[in-house]
């Protein structure tokens, strides 16, 4: 029981609470993770369709025939998303450019909700997305089609349970936020014991010690070669300190090991699942290894979380040598 509640402190406002070196910015930012997770989801619902469209009888659902006429250009393009996030403030919370070789997805800290509506970033992604290829038609009712052809293919049993991830349905709920010491233990433990159980099922190739089963991209891969041993051992003994620091974003930390992680009352009000929480630390255990860049720890972070969704499996390429355009026009692919 003491060692638990060493743990965690709750601390007053001071300067002295995060030390020289500390790492803040926007920190373990939950959106950026909503956005990733959001773009993942929409990109694998895609590639459902695709394969939807080529081994399921969806008539009794009366689907979008164009939607599943075009399946494979919209994976392709989907699949070339990318996402930056900008201070700038903007007209919406995402801009979305496409341009020739991919789809610049930029999202705002000054324009995006805080706390987030459930599902808001998946459904921001679909509606310009479908909006860029069926422009004159109203990008929910595209939306719902698209929900209609996953929803039929999950119902006729057509593609395996698992490789369904439907677009969910509009969603309200009410935000978590750290009321009180007993209420932030119990959302940060209930965060690290999620994190703790993906690690678990992250284990080295038999040749050669690396992750390939997991497809990691290769720095992340890397990276979780030289350190997964000592990154569990963090994520299993940091400290969580939670004070009432007005911060600029829900937690931060310091480049060290051993590194405690400061929880902020009046930033931390958005966490929706357990999940959120265990990206966030995820995300500062990665800087405790000396890593200064967001973006790097939010990658850490989101491909961890990925394995429990299974959105790194790539589907079959049903069209291997055709590089569909915006114009519907197929050019043959290097590859």
């Amino acid at each position: 029981m003491k060692t638990f509640l060493i743990l965690f402190a709750f601390v007053a406002s001071s300067s002295s609470a995060f030390a020289q070196g500390s790492h803040g910015g926007n920190g373990g930012d939950i959106r950026r993770f909503r956005a990733a997770r959001a773009r993942s989801v929409f990109v694998h619902a895609l590639s459902n369709m695709v394969e939807a469209s080529h081994g399921c009888d969806l008539s009794p659902w009366n689907p979008n025939k164009v939607l599943l006429a075009d399946a494979f250009k919209l994976y392709q393009w989907g699949s070339r998303t990318k996402i930056r996030w900008t201070d700038m403030r903007q007209s919406q919370c995402l801009v979305m450019q496409f341009r020739p070789a991919d789809v610049l997805l930029t999202f705002s800290y000054a324009s995006c909700p805080l706390p987030t509506p459930k599902n808001f970033y998946v459904q921001a992604i679909a509606a310009q997305f479908f909006k860029q290829f069926y422009p004159d038609q109203n990008p929910a009712q595209v939306f719902e089609d698209f929900r209609t052809i996953l929803g039929g293919a999950k119902a006729s049993h057509c593609l395996h349970e698992s490789d369904i991830h439907a677009i969910p349905a509009p969603q309200t709920y009410k935000p978590t936020s750290f009321t009180n010491q007993l209420n932030a233990i119990s959302i940060l433990e209930a965060g690290r014991s999620f994190a703790r159980r993906i690690l678990s099922t992250i284990v080295p190739d038999k040749n050669g010690g690396a992750f390939n089963q997991y497809q990691f991209t290769q720095p992340i891969n890397s990276f979780l070669v030289r350190s997964k041993k000592t990154f569990d051992q963090e994520v299993n003994t940091e400290r969580f300190i939670v004070n009432d620091d007005d911060t600029a974003s829900c937690s931060v930390t310091s480049t060290t090991l051993g590194a405690p992680i400061y929880f902020s009352t009046k930033k931390c009000v958005d966490f929706q699942t357990d999940a959120d929480v265990a990206w966030v630390i995820l995300h500062e255990t990665t800087h405790h290894f000396g890593i200064d860049a967001e973006t790097f720890a939010d990658g850490v972070a989101t491909e961890i979380m990925n394995i429990d969704d299974g959105f790194l499996v790539e589907p079959t390429n049903t069209h291997p040598t055709c590089l569909w355009g915006m114009n519907g026009s197929c050019t043959q692919s290097a590859e």
